[in-house]
């Protein structure tokens, strides 16, 4: 399916790294992804439909960006709300609008507006199915971005020992917020749905087959058997079976 032109909703994922071939050859040996170019920019594909974006950077990392009716006005409050503004606004690969920011925390995200039809591949085999913002200061990230998006903010843990909130825009969730001390660095953590039929597990051998490696082993939660991991150039993000049957 693809996620929607709504503001909060993700609009896209991409990935910066500096050998842009192999950090290509990873992700199609992993999830089947093909490629087309928009001048320096890369589209990663599946079945059609656009699922990342590759760009090169110095630094390994995944980017969540989320959509924006105006960049230009978000770019203001995202300052007024005491964040930062890294690059941009400018003229988005192929068409619309992006930036580069970081929270109050630190955390970088983007925000992008599209002007054509196309959408953002998400919540199957091989995409994009949650991300999860790890921060220190729950209440202070839980209000920049509800400020910014006007996201409903849900607690589902107890607030204390397990400071998680989901976020909600357009009627459905679409985001996670999970604030612990131990997050000395915060950042948004990209999810990609495993094949079930295949399993969270064995997909991670297939990580490491690829030259990728295992930062933490797969393990049972409320959402499905995940695993944390990383790509051939060390950029992080976690592998989730969400099919398999929810752990008690």
């Amino acid at each position: 399916m693809l996620s929607p032109a709504i503001s909060g909703a993700p609009a896209l994922v991409d990935i910066a790294t500096a050998n842009r071939a192999a950090t290509c050859d990873f992700y199609s040996g992993l999830f089947g992804w093909t490629y087309s170019s928009a001048g320096d920019y890369v589209y990663a594909e599946l079945d059609g439909d656009v699922v990342a974006g590759v760009r090169t950077g110095e630094q390994a990392a995944w980017t969540l960006y989320v959509h924006a009716d105006a960049v230009e006005t978000a770019a203001k409050d995202i300052e007024e709300a005491g964040g930062q503004v890294v690059f941009g606004p400018h003229q988005a690969p192929g068409q619309g609008e992006a930036l580069v920011a970081a929270d109050p925390a630190g955390a970088v995200f983007g925000l992008w507006r599209t002007d054509g039809p196309g959408g953002f591949g998400v919540g199957r085999p091989g995409t994009l199915t949650w991300a999860e913002l790890r921060t220190i200061d729950g209440g202070l990230i839980d209000a920049f971005y509800g400020r910014l998006f006007g996201y409903e903010q849900r607690q589902i843990g107890d607030g204390r020992h397990f400071d998680y909130t989901v976020w909600s825009a357009g009627g459905q969730t679409r985001l996670g917020r999970h604030a612990d001390k131990s997050y000395v660095l915060p950042y948004w953590l990209v999810q990609f749905a495993v094949d079930p039929e295949v399993g969270t597990d064995a997909t991670v051998v297939r990580v490491t087959d690829l030259g990728g490696s295992v930062i933490g082993d797969p393990v049972d939660i409320p959402a499905g058997r995940i695993a944390l991991v990383a790509d051939v150039c060390g950029a992080i993000f976690a592998l989730i079976d969400d099919a398999r049957p929810k752990a008690s």
